[in-house]
């Protein structure tokens, strides 16, 4: 599929996103979490990432959002039964090699990248 397909489907996933999730703000009210998750990313990876948004209700909403895409039939990159951030974190860490994480971690910082806009 050619990248500008992908884009297409990104800002499909995220607009969607936004109109589900409101206002995300980070706890006790702060800035909004979308903007923050990509730093947590590269500062100390995917899976770390994804963990720390247990304390964060508005995060696990964000990567609730972030599942959806990457369940979307155009991306499928994690199977259908994951449906929240444990979840995500057992199919991620089982099973898989570092090239389907780094996919896997690629394709959440590029819907990242929109979300930053959007939402």
């Amino acid at each position: 599929m050619p990248t500008f397909q992908y884009s297409q489907i990104r800002a499909r996933n995220v607009i969607t996103a936004k109109n589900d999730l409101g206002p995300v703000l980070g706890r006790d009210g702060g800035k909004n979490v979308v903007k923050g998750i990509p730093e947590k990313i590269v500062n100390h990876g995917l899976l770390a990432a994804v963990a720390d948004s247990t304390n964060s209700p508005g995060e696990q909403k964000v990567w609730g959002s972030i599942i959806k895409h990457l369940q979307d039939p155009n991306i499928a990159l994690i199977n259908e039964d994951a449906s929240d951030v444990c979840e995500l974190i057992r199919h991620i860490s089982t099973g898989k090699d570092s090239r389907q994480l780094r996919r896997i971690t690629t394709e959440v910082m590029e819907w990242l990248n929109f979300a930053r806009r959007l939402i």
